[in-house]
Protein backbone atom coordinates (compact mmCIF):
# COMPACT_ATOMS: atom_id res chain seq x y z
CA UNK A 1 0.00 0.00 0.00
CA UNK A 2 1.75 3.66 -1.08
CA UNK A 3 2.29 5.91 1.87
CA UNK A 4 0.29 8.92 0.88
CA UNK A 5 2.53 12.60 1.14
CA UNK A 6 1.69 13.68 4.38
CA UNK A 7 3.09 10.69 5.81
CA UNK A 8 6.16 10.61 3.94
CA UNK A 9 9.03 12.02 6.15
CA UNK A 10 10.43 15.11 4.73
CA UNK A 11 14.10 13.91 6.10
CA UNK A 12 15.95 11.00 7.07
CA UNK A 13 16.91 10.81 10.67
CA UNK A 14 20.82 11.75 10.14
CA UNK A 15 19.24 15.07 8.31
CA UNK A 16 17.00 15.56 11.70
CA UNK A 17 20.15 15.09 13.40
CA UNK A 18 22.46 17.11 11.89
CA UNK A 19 23.73 20.91 12.22
CA UNK A 20 26.13 20.75 9.50
CA UNK A 21 26.40 23.79 7.90
CA UNK A 22 25.12 25.87 10.60
CA UNK A 23 26.65 27.96 12.90
CA UNK A 24 25.96 27.85 16.99
CA UNK A 25 26.39 31.14 19.00
CA UNK A 26 27.26 29.88 22.45
CA UNK A 27 27.11 32.72 25.45
CA UNK A 28 28.99 31.31 28.87
CA UNK A 29 30.38 28.29 26.30
CA UNK A 30 33.73 27.89 27.68
CA UNK A 31 32.65 25.27 30.69
CA UNK A 32 30.01 23.57 32.48
CA UNK A 33 26.94 23.43 30.25
CA UNK A 34 27.54 25.81 27.81
CA UNK A 35 31.38 23.70 26.98
CA UNK A 36 29.05 20.44 26.65
CA UNK A 37 26.45 21.86 24.17
CA UNK A 38 29.36 23.56 22.06
CA UNK A 39 31.00 20.08 22.06
CA UNK A 40 27.57 18.30 21.25
CA UNK A 41 26.44 20.64 18.49
CA UNK A 42 30.26 20.44 17.10
CA UNK A 43 30.02 16.74 16.76
CA UNK A 44 26.69 17.57 15.04
CA UNK A 45 28.82 19.31 12.44
CA UNK A 46 28.25 22.70 13.48
CA UNK A 47 30.86 25.54 13.74
CA UNK A 48 31.29 27.23 17.56
CA UNK A 49 31.21 30.43 18.47
CA UNK A 50 31.86 30.91 22.01
CA UNK A 51 31.38 34.21 24.15
CA UNK A 52 32.60 34.13 27.73
CA UNK A 53 33.74 36.64 30.31
CA UNK A 54 36.75 34.66 30.96
CA UNK A 55 39.59 34.71 27.77
CA UNK A 56 42.11 32.42 29.26
CA UNK A 57 39.13 29.80 29.92
CA UNK A 58 37.46 30.75 26.40
CA UNK A 59 40.60 29.94 24.49
CA UNK A 60 41.64 26.84 26.56
CA UNK A 61 37.76 25.79 25.11
CA UNK A 62 38.39 26.55 21.68
CA UNK A 63 41.24 24.06 21.91
CA UNK A 64 39.79 21.60 23.77
CA UNK A 65 37.14 21.45 20.96
CA UNK A 66 40.00 21.91 18.21
CA UNK A 67 41.44 18.71 19.53
CA UNK A 68 37.45 16.86 18.65
CA UNK A 69 37.68 18.13 15.46
CA UNK A 70 35.50 20.78 16.15
CA UNK A 71 35.73 24.08 14.29
CA UNK A 72 35.80 26.97 16.95
CA UNK A 73 36.62 30.82 17.75
CA UNK A 74 36.28 32.44 21.01
CA UNK A 75 35.69 36.45 22.10
CA UNK A 76 35.70 37.59 24.88
CA UNK A 77 31.44 38.69 26.14
CA UNK A 78 30.35 40.70 28.91
CA UNK A 79 26.65 38.93 28.34
CA UNK A 80 25.14 41.88 30.73
CA UNK A 81 26.00 44.62 28.05
CA UNK A 82 23.91 44.67 24.89
CA UNK A 83 26.68 46.33 22.66
CA UNK A 84 29.16 43.14 24.29
CA UNK A 85 26.27 41.33 22.32
CA UNK A 86 26.39 42.78 18.91
CA UNK A 87 29.97 42.70 18.94
CA UNK A 88 29.70 39.06 19.57
CA UNK A 89 26.84 38.29 16.70
CA UNK A 90 29.22 40.38 14.64
CA UNK A 91 32.15 38.44 15.40
CA UNK A 92 30.74 35.51 14.78
CA UNK A 93 29.11 36.37 11.47
CA UNK A 94 32.97 38.10 10.39
CA UNK A 95 33.95 34.30 11.03
CA UNK A 96 31.96 31.94 9.53
CA UNK A 97 29.45 34.48 7.60
CA UNK A 98 26.17 33.64 9.36
CA UNK A 99 24.47 32.79 12.67
CA UNK A 100 21.73 29.58 12.74
CA UNK A 101 21.50 28.75 16.38
CA UNK A 102 22.25 31.32 19.29
CA UNK A 103 22.22 29.96 23.18
CA UNK A 104 21.78 32.16 25.56
CA UNK A 105 23.98 29.95 28.51
CA UNK A 106 25.80 32.73 30.23
CA UNK A 107 24.60 33.16 33.82
CA UNK A 108 25.18 32.70 37.47
CA UNK A 109 23.21 30.88 40.64
CA UNK A 110 24.06 32.04 44.29
CA UNK A 111 22.37 31.14 47.73
CA UNK A 112 21.06 34.12 49.59
CA UNK A 113 18.25 34.50 52.10
CA UNK A 114 15.77 38.10 51.22
CA UNK A 115 17.90 39.72 54.55
CA UNK A 116 21.24 38.77 52.77
CA UNK A 117 19.74 39.94 49.43
CA UNK A 118 21.18 43.37 48.81
CA UNK A 119 19.85 45.81 46.37
CA UNK A 120 23.17 44.83 44.29
CA UNK A 121 23.03 41.66 44.26
CA UNK A 122 19.43 41.79 43.68
CA UNK A 123 20.52 43.93 40.27
CA UNK A 124 23.24 41.58 39.38
CA UNK A 125 21.14 38.46 39.45
CA UNK A 126 18.71 40.51 37.08
CA UNK A 127 21.65 42.32 34.80
CA UNK A 128 23.21 38.35 33.76
CA UNK A 129 20.27 36.01 33.83
CA UNK A 130 17.45 37.58 32.80
CA UNK A 131 18.42 41.16 30.97
CA UNK A 132 21.33 39.17 29.03
CA UNK A 133 18.93 37.04 28.18
CA UNK A 134 16.61 39.59 26.76
CA UNK A 135 19.80 41.28 25.04
CA UNK A 136 20.78 37.89 23.51
CA UNK A 137 17.85 36.79 22.26
CA UNK A 138 17.24 40.23 20.77
CA UNK A 139 20.48 40.57 18.95
CA UNK A 140 19.92 37.05 18.18
CA UNK A 141 16.59 37.43 16.33
CA UNK A 142 18.19 40.48 14.50
CA UNK A 143 20.98 38.31 13.12
CA UNK A 144 18.95 35.24 12.14
CA UNK A 145 16.19 36.51 10.54
CA UNK A 146 19.11 37.91 8.10
CA UNK A 147 19.78 34.21 7.25
CA UNK A 148 15.81 33.35 7.00
CA UNK A 149 15.55 32.07 10.52
CA UNK A 150 16.57 29.65 12.65
CA UNK A 151 17.03 28.51 16.92
CA UNK A 152 17.13 30.38 20.11
CA UNK A 153 18.01 28.34 23.33
CA UNK A 154 17.48 30.39 26.61
CA UNK A 155 18.65 28.73 29.86
CA UNK A 156 16.09 28.45 32.62
CA UNK A 157 15.65 26.16 35.82
CA UNK A 158 13.90 24.25 37.78
CA UNK A 159 13.73 27.10 40.12
CA UNK A 160 11.81 28.69 37.01
CA UNK A 161 9.04 26.35 38.58
CA UNK A 162 8.98 25.87 41.59
CA UNK A 163 11.30 27.95 44.32
CA UNK A 164 12.97 27.67 46.38
CA UNK A 165 14.62 28.90 50.06
CA UNK A 166 17.48 31.71 49.44
CA UNK A 167 16.96 31.63 45.92
CA UNK A 168 14.51 34.46 45.72
CA UNK A 169 16.57 36.32 42.94
CA UNK A 170 17.43 33.54 40.72
CA UNK A 171 14.15 31.89 41.14
CA UNK A 172 12.30 34.99 39.84
CA UNK A 173 14.82 35.44 36.64
CA UNK A 174 14.12 32.07 35.81
CA UNK A 175 10.51 32.54 36.07
CA UNK A 176 11.47 35.56 34.18
CA UNK A 177 13.33 33.20 31.10
CA UNK A 178 10.09 30.73 30.73
CA UNK A 179 8.16 33.98 30.19
CA UNK A 180 10.52 35.43 27.63
CA UNK A 181 10.64 32.52 26.18
CA UNK A 182 7.16 31.64 25.81
CA UNK A 183 6.45 35.18 24.46
CA UNK A 184 9.33 35.39 22.01
CA UNK A 185 8.49 32.30 20.82
CA UNK A 186 5.15 33.35 19.57
CA UNK A 187 6.28 36.69 18.64
CA UNK A 188 9.54 35.38 16.79
CA UNK A 189 7.90 32.30 14.83
CA UNK A 190 6.61 34.14 11.60
CA UNK A 191 10.08 35.30 11.18
CA UNK A 192 10.93 31.34 11.16
CA UNK A 193 13.04 31.66 14.44
CA UNK A 194 11.53 29.23 16.90
CA UNK A 195 12.63 29.63 20.79
CA UNK A 196 13.20 27.17 23.22
CA UNK A 197 13.98 26.89 26.52
CA UNK A 198 15.62 24.20 29.29
CA UNK A 199 15.22 23.83 32.57
CA UNK A 200 17.70 21.59 34.36
CA UNK A 201 17.92 20.66 37.98
CA UNK A 202 21.12 20.03 39.76
CA UNK A 203 23.47 19.83 37.77
CA UNK A 204 27.53 18.47 38.08
CA UNK A 205 29.43 21.59 37.22
CA UNK A 206 32.75 23.38 38.06
CA UNK A 207 30.51 25.76 40.00
CA UNK A 208 28.81 23.32 41.96
CA UNK A 209 31.59 21.54 42.51
CA UNK A 210 33.57 24.05 44.36
CA UNK A 211 33.53 24.43 47.94
CA UNK A 212 31.64 27.35 49.22
CA UNK A 213 28.85 26.59 46.95
CA UNK A 214 28.47 22.73 48.50
CA UNK A 215 28.65 24.01 51.66
CA UNK A 216 25.55 27.01 51.10
CA UNK A 217 23.89 23.71 49.36
CA UNK A 218 23.96 21.97 52.14
CA UNK A 219 23.20 24.84 54.50
CA UNK A 220 20.12 25.87 53.09
CA UNK A 221 19.22 21.76 51.63
CA UNK A 222 19.74 20.32 54.92
CA UNK A 223 22.22 17.44 53.12
CA UNK A 224 24.63 17.75 50.02
CA UNK A 225 23.52 17.66 46.54
CA UNK A 226 24.30 14.19 45.88
CA UNK A 227 22.23 13.05 48.78
CA UNK A 228 19.17 15.49 47.59
CA UNK A 229 19.40 14.05 43.93
CA UNK A 230 19.36 9.97 45.39
CA UNK A 231 16.36 11.33 47.87
CA UNK A 232 14.18 13.41 45.15
CA UNK A 233 14.96 12.60 41.50
CA UNK A 234 13.33 9.85 40.34
CA UNK A 235 16.66 8.93 37.97
CA UNK A 236 18.76 9.12 41.19
CA UNK A 237 21.47 10.99 39.77
CA UNK A 238 22.36 14.95 39.66
CA UNK A 239 22.32 15.99 35.77
CA UNK A 240 25.95 15.96 34.32
CA UNK A 241 26.47 18.84 31.66
CA UNK A 242 26.00 16.27 28.55
CA UNK A 243 22.61 15.30 29.84
CA UNK A 244 21.47 19.14 29.23
CA UNK A 245 22.95 19.47 26.18
CA UNK A 246 21.59 16.16 24.74
CA UNK A 247 18.49 18.08 25.00
CA UNK A 248 20.14 21.38 23.68
CA UNK A 249 20.68 19.23 20.11
CA UNK A 250 17.19 18.03 20.22
CA UNK A 251 15.82 21.48 20.29
CA UNK A 252 18.15 23.19 18.24
CA UNK A 253 17.71 20.13 14.91
CA UNK A 254 14.52 19.57 12.81
CA UNK A 255 13.65 16.60 14.91
CA UNK A 256 12.13 19.98 17.19
CA UNK A 257 10.54 21.83 14.07
CA UNK A 258 7.42 21.60 15.83
CA UNK A 259 8.23 22.87 18.56
CA UNK A 260 8.59 26.39 19.89
CA UNK A 261 7.94 28.81 23.23
CA UNK A 262 8.33 26.10 25.61
CA UNK A 263 10.40 25.04 28.75
CA UNK A 264 11.84 21.80 28.94
CA UNK A 265 12.83 20.29 32.44
CA UNK A 266 15.57 18.25 32.28
CA UNK A 267 15.82 17.62 35.92
CA UNK A 268 15.54 13.60 35.85
CA UNK A 269 11.90 13.75 37.03
CA UNK A 270 12.31 15.59 39.92
CA UNK A 271 9.30 17.75 39.23
CA UNK A 272 7.25 15.31 37.54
Amino acid sequence: METSTLEKPTKTLAELTSLRGKVAVITGGAQGIGYAIAQRFGEAGAEIVIGDINPEVGEQAVTRLAEKGVSATFTRLDATQYESQRELAEHATATYGQIDIWVNNAGIYRFQTLSDTTPESWQEMLDLDLSGTFYGAKVAAEFLQKNGGGVIINLSSTAGFSGNAATAHYTAVKFGVRGLTAALGKELSRSGIRVMALAPGMVNTPGTRTESWQSAFEKFAGMSMDGLAQAMVPLGRKAEPDDIAKVALFCATDLSGYLTGQTLLVDGGMLA
